[in-house]
């Protein structure tokens, strides 16, 4: 090999450098002067957003945009994100109130049969919120319970099971 002239190295290292170094760009956390705060989402508060403290905050990004489209009603989004195994499972089903109450473990399904003696179905339609109650890792899956505020009636409380791991991640659902 025949040496690089070092007038050749200082043109290369300069190349290299400029591509890294990009004048007047600033690091993610900068904003420009003047720029006004985002106020949190409504309903992200500290008490709202407590019981997912242990999950990882990809994790905790992830619940939180599940619960926005819950809000607005947007159920098709949300069985985007259902394991392919609970969709095989539910093959041939549409996506009615019981895909929905078995993605979720909603009602009875969640174990809290004092509260849901009987098995009901998830009415979508009903449901104007979500809230977190507790939240814990087991290896891939993150357990979580909570309740659907509904419209009319009693809160439903539900336990998802969510593979946390997975870029994005997916609601693993309950095989009826």
């Amino acid at each position: 090999m025949k040496p690089v002239p070092s007038a050749c190295a200082a043109v290369l290292i300069l190349v290299l450098l400029s591509a890294c170094v990009h004048p007047g760009t600033r690091p993610p956390s900068a904003r420009p002067a003047g720029a006004a705060v985002r106020p949190a989402a409504p309903g992200s508060s500290k008490a709202e957003t407590e019981p997912l403290a242990p999950l990882p905050p990809a994790a905790r990004e992830f619940l939180a945009e599940l619960r926005d489209h819950v809000r607005r009603g947007d159920w098709a989004w949300v069985a985007d994100r259902s394991d392919p195994s609970f969709l095989r499972a539910m093959e041939g089903r549409g996506r009615d109130p019981y895909f929905y109450t078995y993605l979720f473990a909603a009602g009875s399904l969640a174990g809290e049969a004092v509260d849901y003696a009987r098995f009901e179905l998830l009415l979508t339609e009903k449901v104007r919120d979500m809230v977190w109650e507790s939240a814990r890792i087991e290896g891939p899956v993150a357990e979580l319970r909570g309740r659907f505020i509904l419209s009319k009636g009693a809160p439903v409380p539900f336990a998802l099971r969510l593979l946390w791991r997975l870029d994005p991640p997916r609601i693993l659902g309950m095989q009826p």
